[in-house]
């Protein structure tokens, strides 16, 4: 929810997701197979809201979450309407993303943002508490997220220019990503972090997405328990 990284590969893309939360809530299940309206996708639940910060469908196409759109907000001082979490489920079940993305009523819902990568399109939406954006970005570049919830914008450089760095060197592996963001953890602004006792990196989840196939990798960072799972895609017609 507060890293997501993107890097095109040979035979797909990599993508990885690292989850910034409080440690005191409820364990995460493991990424699992979850069916709602004759829609199939992948995903991790949080037992919590039932929710998640991620989700692949049966095609490859994946959808990350990071909370906050493009500065740090005031959160409400009431419960918001419904949780992001269930609104990347929700999309999910969606034929066309971008006809879902137009016609969501976000009403009361919290900022946030979306990378949703598909075949062709790599995008990035954002919801600011008032307003929908919506951006293509270039899929055959490399790209990096931080949640502007939690890093400043001067932070976000700073983790921008590391991110390049590591890319000088060819990534040839999806799980090279992972020694990446051990490599720069830090309590407060690391790609592993730790704040006090309220806030902490809980997992990582990189995916190695093919035209056939995909490899799901789940770093529980607490339990230090791991999950891989290989997925056969369906063609896109």
């Amino acid at each position: 929810m507060c890293t997501v990284i993107y890097i095109p590969s040979e035979s797909g893309a990599y993508m990885c997701s690292v989850r910034d939360e409080n440690p005191m809530r409820e364990r995460a299940h493991f990424p699992k197979k979850i069916t709602e309206k004759q829609a199939a996708f992948w995903a991790p639940i949080d037992p919590k809201g039932g929710g998640t910060w991620w989700t692949m469908n049966e095609t490859g196409d994946l959808t990350i979450l990071l909370n906050g759109a493009f500065h740090n907000h005031l959160p409400n001082t009431r419960s918001y309407r419904k949780s992001r979490g269930l609104i990347v489920i929700e999309l999910s079940q969606e034929v066309n993303f971008k006809n879902a993305w137009e016609n969501l009523d976000l009403n009361d819902i919290e900022p946030f943002t979306l990378v949703h990568k598909c075949t062709s399109q790599l995008i990035e939406c954002r919801w600011n508490g008032t307003n929908k954006f919506w951006k293509e970005v270039a899929i055959d570049q490399p790209h990096i997220w931080s949640s502007a919830t939690l890093y400043p914008l001067e932070i976000r450089r700073k983790r921008e220019l590391l991110f390049y760095e590591f890319l000088k060197t060819p990534v040839s592996k999806a799980l090279e990503i992972e020694p990446f963001l051990f490599k720069h953890a830090e309590p407060v602004n690391g790609f592993i972090m730790h704040r006090l006792e309220t806030l902490r990196s809980l997992s990582v989840s990189i995916l190695d997405i093919r035209k056939s196939s995909a490899e799901i990798y789940y770093h529980d960072l607490l339990s230090e328990k791991h999950q891989s799972n290989t997925i056969s895609l369906k063609k896109t017609l």
